[in-house]
């Protein structure tokens, strides 16, 4: 059992909580939760291998005093927040990594450089947890209404591109593809009844270099790789992508080959995985982004380091010397996917089971039933405009395939993308991307990579050739007569590396895995580091049906609150789900 020990004096060690806890039981654990530089965050959680014991040490300690100070001792019953944010720290100048004009530097689309690629880049993507893809039908929508979609049975191009995007704008720490002027308005907090305002705006406090790009010679890696459109008036047009995204046709056991003349509803049934009995499932309702909420989005720098717990909202809030958070981004839910969950919790059905705990885990991608009452016995579905319902997803296990289409990119870029395309090749643990509706609630968890089974990728080489060769080959339009080169597995790593000590030369860090941006974004793709369920706060340890967010967020700002600071991505700790001393 987990016992959360809170008000710890700053100079306690573990040795000291274990003295005070062993008497108590055996103990698993010990542990004082700090920050990256070892500072003590002023809490810790202690393991006891034997429940009944770790109920008498809550009751014994509870209130004890250990150096100075009374502790707060209480079970702990953790979770994860479903989104977290990967740091961004201000930009440096120069190079790669830094800002220029690409039309300057011969990155134009009318020709085919020498020493600049050319080509495609075959991929392979795998879902691993069911894929919600929501299918415009065209027609008018009322927002207050609740509203059923169907699934698409396949990946639109642009869905792909925009997680393409996000994935390369974070590792490769460009400016923000999109920051809106929703933002340069100053938030507003609440003392009691009093409405104040903060000194700056979320705008204010985020960096200048990571500000959306105002001109050409601003343009940040992924600004010159996706594209860019001015944002006002000004007199630079633009620039063109140089990635292009082409989806191609459903491989692997679940697809229908083309070649079969089946029908599409046939096709679509290998693929979509509808609910029993014609239902639809009504989806939890997701929370809305809350920037006011200064805990989890303000950074007590412009590294975005977390602040320490215990502030005031006024404290924490939006001030000249705090820096945001960094760029949010959602978790995988480790544990979860298809081929090692074994409880169920992807079945395809619309039977309530939220309130059924198996093996750790509730049923979070559903919104809860409505509790019996005298005019409803049975309960009935929540469905109304705060959330939505789908007729079913994509499978777990279904492969799809995709062409990254490029012109003209710079060794740097290509290893940008590779090293995204071939991480299962570089680290030992699994990352899974996220793609479509609902990640929040742990749909989309997919893994992206090369296809080396592509007819173009042979022993291992990926159809780029350069602008020289390009040239020799559209001199005599004869494949049999010049061949056009192909990028080596060899030249492949040496791109990456060019990737990689690109960003360390930038940032001056030895150790490529150590910039900030790359080990938080790694985080992100393999899940949290401990194993606590991932949900939107609340104060049980089960869904709600009459949902109560709000109680968890009361409790930790009101005067008896904790006033915790979201953990930073590569902390082990999660939140508590009592965050007061209450």
């Amino acid at each position: 059992m987990d016992i959360y020990v809170g008000n710890v004096s700053f100079d306690a060690t573990e040795t000291d909580l274990e003295v005070l806890f062993k008497a108590y039981g055996k103990l698993t654990s010990v542990r004082i939760i700090r920050r990256n530089k070892g500072k003590s965050e002023g809490y810790g959680v202690i393991k006891i291998e034997n429940q009944e014991a770790a109920e008498r040490a809550i009751e014994s300690l509870n209130g004890r005093e250990l150096m100075g100070r009374s502790l707060r001792v209480q079970k702990w019953t953790a979770f994860h927040n479903p989104y977290t944010f990967v740091p961004s720290p201000p930009r440096r100048k120069g190079g790669f990594a830094g800002d220029f004009d690409p039309l300057e530097c011969g990155l134009d689309h009318a020709s085919l450089n020498d020493g600049c690629w050319t080509g495609h880049i075959p991929i392979k993507l795998t879902t691993v947890t069911p894929l919600v893809l929501l299918k415009d039908d065209g027609r008018e929508r009322d927002s207050k209404e609740h509203q059923i979609y169907d699934v698409h049975d396949h990946i639109p191009e642009s869905s792909l591109r925009g997680m393409l995007r996000s994935a390369y704008e974070v590792v490769t720490n460009s400016r923000y593809g999109c920051f809106g002027k929703e933002h340069e308005k100053q938030l507003t907090y609440r003392i009691g009844k009093k409405k104040k305002k903060h000194p700056k705006s979320p705008a204010d406090i985020l960096d200048s270099s990571l500000k959306p790009a105002q001109s050409m010679n601003q343009l940040s890696p992924a600004d010159r790789l996706f594209g860019w459109t001015p944002q006002g008036q000004g007199k630079d047009r633009g620039y063109k992508s140089r990635l292009r995204v082409v989806c191609e046709n459903i491989v692997g056991e679940n697809a229908v080959s083309e070649d079969n003349k089946k029908s599409k509803n046939d096709k679509q049934q290998g693929i979509i995985q509808h609910f029993k009995d014609d239902g639809t499932l009504p989806l939890t309702i997701l929370s809305k982004p809350k920037p006011s909420y200064v805990y989890f989005y303000v950074g007590k720098n412009k590294q975005g380091e977390s602040q320490r717990n215990g502030l005031t909202k006024e404290q924490a809030g939006y001030k000249a010397n705090k820096g945001l958070r960094g760029r949010k981004q959602y978790w995988h839910h480790r544990g979860l996917e298809e081929d090692k969950q074994k409880q169920d919790y992807w079945k395809a059905s619309v039977e309530d089971r939220t309130q059924v705990k198996r093996k750790e885990r509730y049923q979070e991608y559903r919104r809860p039933d409505k509790c019996p009452d005298d005019q409803n016995p049975k309960g009935w579905q929540q469905k109304d405009g705060q959330n939505r319902s789908i007729t079913g997803w994509i499978k777990p296990g279904v492969e799809f395939k995709a062409s990254l289409y490029v012109q003209n990119l710079r060794r740097e870029e290509v290893g940008a993308l590779l090293w995204l395309l071939t991480l299962h090749q570089h680290y030992k643990e699994d990352h899974y991307f996220r793609l479509g509706y609902g990640k929040p609630l742990g749909f989309g968890s997919v893994k992206m990579e090369v296809d080396l089974t592509d007819p173009d990728c042979i022993n291992g080489c990926l159809p780029l050739a350069n602008g020289e060769d390009w040239k020799a080959y559209y001199a005599t339009f004869d494949a049999d007569t010049v061949s056009l080169a192909k990028l080596a597995p060899n030249q492949q790593k040496e791109c990456i590396q060019d990737f990689q000590f690109a960003m360390k030369g930038a940032y001056e860090q030895p150790n490529f895995d150590d910039l900030p941006f790359i080990s938080g974004f790694l985080q992100v793709l393999r899940g949290p580091k401990s194993d606590a369920p991932i949900h939107y706060p609340r104060k049980t340890s089960e869904p709600n049906p009459d949902g109560g967010s709000f109680n968890w967020f009361r409790a930790n700002d009101d005067g008896k609150g904790l006033k915790l600071s979201l953990p930073e991505v590569t902390a082990a700790e999660g939140l508590p789900s009592n965050p007061s001393e209450k």
